[in-house]
């Protein structure tokens, strides 16, 4: 080393040690609990310059916050008084940590250990094979298709997932590290790291603010939708970063075996931003190396003369659209500074710039603690269809982790100059301000529980389920991107003409135009023909159009006989979703009502009206529904039950029989709060909530506590009553409910010998709109119909009688084996019989063989019986399943 080169190491090594030197040692923050309520209480606070949107725990009385001992002077300045529940947080993070951090990578290790040990297909999660007869149902699915979900999928987890060293978060080097081995591992699927900066931009302290795109051809551009994920805007939001890398390994590792995934990732392309604020991050990386650094802003040395920790600007107060409209900071010092313009931040600046080189349909920004929902505008819009939009948007988001949604100021608190609204906001839309002009459908996930799990830096132990409760946020971000659309089956289960229409739903939510075709081939012989519906072409976004198919059956077709056909659901590009459906010839109907009559004869009422109203149906012109007003009353607790009892009884038989309650419905009810539950009943006096396809769980204090402002705590627990419920808004678009009543499903009814059913309608003490544009209008329910489907499942123990009489196999669909060890050689004669009584096959044996095989290649698909009779007189009648 020359001397020039010496001496300008030594000057360089000089200015990095006293810039280390003179770094102040970090503030002190300490959890608190400020007594207070009502909406006059929240906005003074906010007004003083305090975050109530990441990390806030609201209570009836009171509300506990994370804060600097700088801005508790400041609060206290106001004339709010607190508590100290903590006095030291980045110690209480730390220790907890270093106790759980351990145990948290034991627990991974053993369960990606089981899912190696028992090689289970990730694909499970989503394609169904029937349980009785064994058929695939459905081949391609996607996230969005929640149909007949009980509850959220529990996520397998990615094998070359780990938790990082900062009580289970990644440093900046880790962060470069795990990209890195991304690409070195699946080159075909991710880019290489780049600055997301077109032009290079480093941040304050000279980092990289990293992208990668993942799909299938990750280093070109194509002409594909395009989203965007990204994580820790404030970098002491420790999962906000894990959700983006748990959600990248699981599309890496599980790209060659799930279809499904696979179609997404070659139809579109990925972008990622694990780390928005790395400046942020390695000042916490400094403070507590082992997590618990409550640095939440960037590093602006200009910003906050004083050292103190909380130096720097909150990036997401410093976005362009509705900047410096409340909810933010004057002063400097405070976690929620704005900086002295908008996009006055290099950080912000490169968010910025890259998102305008790219055309993102939808953006999922990820921040912690609320479990909440929060999507744009804080502003003010005059366009419902963006409200009615983005509604729907954050209700197939959060629709199994229940998360409470809506623009941040009515479900926390306003929060002007932040990433969703930018790029939400047009040029020149008329608001007075300036967005990206991109449209990008854009929400911020606010995941877990400030109490329960861990706040800021959660418990180790949990942060594996705070991550798997995002994978449905982040899979329907990417697929919403696209040429999306949903597939609804409209056609009830029991068929009773051989000639008839079926009917179906195709409801477009993709932010990307496309045309749908809805594909039908038969699958059961006993189909002659089926049409398919004519492409639909020029939908809107949320717009659901019903469509409707020819479907001609054999003649020779019998009552119980199962009709298969095949369903595919494509946009030009792609498959979105195929299934085989499953419908009955003639089955046995317990009870069906139409509505028609006018009158509810069928029905006993308590608690309240319900009434036959020709407000709305599906079919015909009239419907049940909860009342004939616009919006439902507060405080209801009503019933309206099936007037007569059922007996689902088996006999004593091979008949394995599967019940299905069937109605066509759509509601508006306040989510989260009120419900509607459907119920069963064994002895009309104790009710169990029902699931079916297009229930949900329900919620609860778990994500409803951040309603405390405008709810009292019964409200906040409502649904706690509730297993699962109908609420939300279905935006007057009827789908088709489904009940099956098996020993898989709802099995506590399965053999009732006196069932009733009953929709229970409760509702709390006001309605929250939250936003979206609803009027409350409730339930309604049409063409309401149980079902009894006969299935058999018949195997070689099933036919071993007295006679040492065998069958097999049985389901059969070439050729069966008789085995009649019985009779020693002897002859004896066959005839099958359909369920008509007409005989469609006969023959006579005559062979000192033991084992016949019986060819039954001419005989269609359906139930068919065999009697057997011997020379000696020995008799035997079994049935036959014909595959």
């Amino acid at each position: 080393m020359n001397l020039k080169t010496t001496l300008s190491f030594l000057f360089t090594l000089t200015v990095v040690l006293s810039t280390v030197a003179q770094e102040p040692q970090p503030e002190r923050y300490k959890r608190v609990k400020i007594s207070g309520n009502g909406v006059e209480f929240i906005n003074r606070l906010a007004e003083a310059g305090v975050d109530l949107v990441c990390g806030a725990v609201f209570d009836t009385n009171s509300i506990q916050l994370e804060l600097s001992e700088f801005e508790l002077q400041q609060i206290s300045n106001a004339g709010f008084s607190y508590d100290v529940i903590i006095d030291d947080l980045t110690t209480f993070y730390r220790e907890r940590a270093e106790a759980n951090l351990p145990i948290a990578r034991r627990n991974l290790e053993i369960e990606k250990r089981f899912n190696r040990f028992n090689k289970t297909p990730r694909a499970n999660a989503f394609e169904a094979v029937d349980a009785q007869t064994g058929v695939q149902s459905v081949t391609i699915s996607n996230i969005a298709q929640t149909t007949n979900l009980k509850q959220e999928i529990d996520w397998l987890q990615p094998d070359n997932f780990n938790l990082g060293s900062m009580g289970g978060a990644y440093t900046n080097a880790e962060i470069e590290a795990i990209l890195d081995d991304m690409r070195a591992k699946f080159p075909n699927l991710i880019s290489i790291k780049q600055n997301a900066s077109p032009t290079n931009q480093l941040t304050w302290e000279g980092n990289t603010i990293w992208t990668v795109k993942i799909s299938d051809n990750p280093d070109s551009d194509e002409a594909e939708p395009q989203s965007l994920i990204t994580g820790m805007l404030h970098s002491r939001e420790a999962v906000a970063q894990i959700n983006v890398i748990y959600y990248m390994w699981y599309l890496l590792e599980n790209y060659a075996t799930d279809p499904s995934l696979k179609t997404l990732v070659d139809n579109a392309e990925l972008y990622f931003i694990p780390v928005a604020n790395p400046d942020g991050l390695a000042r916490n990386e400094v403070v507590a190396a082992g997590g618990g650094g409550m640095q939440r802003k960037n590093r602006n040395p200009n910003a906050c003369s004083t050292g103190f920790v909380t130096r720097g600007v909150d990036l997401n107060r410093n976005f362009g659209y509705f900047y410096n409209t409340g909810g933010t900071s004057s002063t400097p010092c405070f976690d929620t500074y704005r900086g002295t313009g908008a996009f006055s931040e290099p950080e912000t600046q490169i968010f910025r710039d890259f998102s305008l080189t790219k055309n993102f349909k939808t953006a999922q920004n990820h921040h912690t603690s609320a479990n909440v929902m929060v999507h744009p505008f804080s502003g003010i819009s005059s366009n419902p269809q963006a409200i009615d939009e983005l509604t729907q948007f954050s209700h197939d988001l959060t629709e199994f982790n229940r998360y409470v949604f809506g623009p941040v100021q009515l479900i926390l608190t306003l929060a002007s100059g932040d990433s969703n609204e930018w790029m939400r906001g047009g040029v020149n839309d008329g608001t007075g301000s300036t967005g990206s002009g991109r449209n990008t459908w854009a929400t911020t996930a606010e995941s877990g529980n400030s109490n329960q799990e861990g706040s800021f830096w959660p418990n180790p132990t949990q942060i594996v389920d705070i991550s798997k409760r995002a994978m449905r946020m982040n899979f329907v971000n990417s697929y919403y991107a696209g040429k999306f659309a949903k597939f609804h089956d409209l056609t009830p289960a029991n068929i009773t003409d051989l000639s008839t229409n079926i009917q179906f739903g195709i409801e477009r939510l993709g932010q990307t135009q496309g045309n749908f075709t809805l594909e039908l081939e038969p699958v059961s012989s006993n189909i002659v023909s089926i049409s398919a519906p004519a492409t639909q072409t020029g939908m809107n976004i949320l717009e659901m159009r019903n469509v409707s198919a020819n479907l001609v059956l054999s003649p020779s077709i019998t009552p119980r006989e199962t009709i298969q056909f095949r369903v595919r659901l494509r946009n030009e590009d792609h498959i979105l979703y195929e299934a085989i459906l499953e419908k009955t010839f003639s089955p046995t109907v317990f009870f069906s009502d139409t509505a028609e009559a006018g009158n509810l004869n069928n029905w006993v009422t308590s608690g309240g009206s319900w009434v036959n109203t020709n407000i709305s149906s599906f079919n015909g012109s009239r419907s049940y529904a909860d009342a004939t007003t616009t919006a439902y009353t507060n405080n209801l607790s009503k019933t309206i039950r099936t007037a007569n009892t059922f007996d689902f009884s088996e006999k004593p038989s091979l008949e394995i029989q599967r019940i299905l309650v069937q109605f066509y419905t759509k509601w508006d009810i306040e989510r989260n709060f009120d419900y509607v539950s459907f119920q069963g009943s064994v002895d009309g006096v104790n009710w169990i909530d029902m699931h079916g396809n297009y229930t949900k769980p329900a919620a609860g204090n778990f994500t409803n506590s951040r309603h405390m402002i405008t709810k009292n705590t019964a409200s906040v627990n409502f649904q706690d009553a509730a297993e699962f419920v109908f609420d939300g808004d279905r935006m007057n678009k009827w789908v088709m409910e489904e009940f099956v009543i098996d020993a898989n499903s709802n099995s506590f009814l399965k053999n009732a010998t006196n069932a009733r059913f009953r929709f229970l309608f409760r509702t709390d003490e006001n309605n929250l709109a939250s936003g979206a544009t609803t009027a409350f209008d409730g339930f309604f329910f049409d063409d309401f119909k149980i079902v009894k489907i006969d299935q058999f499942t018949l195997s070689n123990e099933d036919f071993i009688a007295d006679q040492g009489l065998k069958i097999f196999p049985n389901p059969f669909v070439d050729e069966i084996q008789i085995n009649w060890s019985e009779l020693k050689g002897e002859s004896f004669s066959a005839d099958v019989y359909d369920l008509r009584g007409r005989l469609v096959f006969s023959r006579a044996f005559e062979t000192s063989d033991a084992v016949i095989t019986l060819n039954k290649n001419s005989l269609a698909s359906g139930i068919y019986l065999l009697k057997l009779k011997s020379a000696s007189g020995l008799e035997s009648t079994q049935k036959l399943v014909k595959m």
